[in-house]
Formats: C-alpha cells, sequence, structure tokens
C-alpha cells in the first residue's frame, strides 16, 4: 500500500504460526475465504502467547462475522473492501503511521525515514 507498514505476506497458517513466534508482530490480517479450517490453530496458537497482537479478518464468508465474534477478532472487514478500508483498520488498530526523524552525527545530515511498525500520533491525543 506504500503508507509506511511494513508487510510479511505468508501462505500459510503454518509459516505464519512459525513467524508469529519469533515476534516482532504489530497485526496479524487474516484474508480467507475458509469458514473456520485452518485459521483455528492460528487462533490456538495465538490464545498461548503472552502479548498476541490483534486479529484483522477479512472475508467473503457468509459464516465470517460469527466466527470473527467466536475467535475474538479485533476487526473484520467483509470483501469486498479497498485499500482506504483496509487501512481505516489498520490504523484503527495499530495506530496511524507517523514519519521520524533522525540525526546523524553532523546537523546538515538530517534524514527523513519513516517508522518501520506503527507508532501511536501522540499528537492525536
Amino acid at each position: 500500500m506504500g503508507v509506511g507498514h511494513d508487510v510479511v505476506t505468508l501462505e500459510s497458517i503454518d509459516r505464519a504460526i512459525h513467524h508469529l513466534r519469533e515476534g516482532g508482530i504489530d497485526l496479524i490480517i487474516l484474508d480467507t475465504h475458509d469458514s473456520l479450517g485452518s485459521m483455528s490453530n492460528l487462533v490456538a496458537s495465538m490464545n498461548r502467547l503472552v502479548d498476541a497482537p490483534p486479529l484483522l479478518l477479512i472475508s467473503d464468508s457468509p459464516t465470517a462475522p460469527e466466527i470473527s465474534a467466536r475467535i475474538g477478532a479485533a476487526g473484520f472487514l467483509p470483501k469486498p473492501c479497498d485499500d482506504n478500508d483496509v487501512l481505516r483498520e489498520i490504523n484503527r488498530l495499530v495506530g496511524p503511521i507517523r514519519s521520524t526523524f533522525t540525526m546523524e552525527d553532523e546537523p546538515t545530515d538530517l534524514h527523513r525515514v519513516s517508522a518501520l511498525s506503527a507508532v501511536a500520533d501522540d499528537s492525536a491525543s
């Protein structure tokens, strides 16, 4: 989407579980057509973590809203949805991205960089 979030795309629930155990994940977005099936393993693994990240479920399944509530998803988007819908939910769940500034030893070496992970915007409070 080009808005400052680092995205890791994994093609299987098993790889997602492995990556989740390594930590450093702010949000899990599960885009699925599956009603419950393989997502049960992911949710069970998340429930064993002390600081599990929130889960955003995106699905076109007619049973998805009920499943979303049953698994404790922090957010749900029905398909079809567009990038703006997804970004709005990401910002709601992990906070908006804000630009940060870093300085080298010399003040003339000011570099603008984007935050690599979501950082809540303190000025919004």
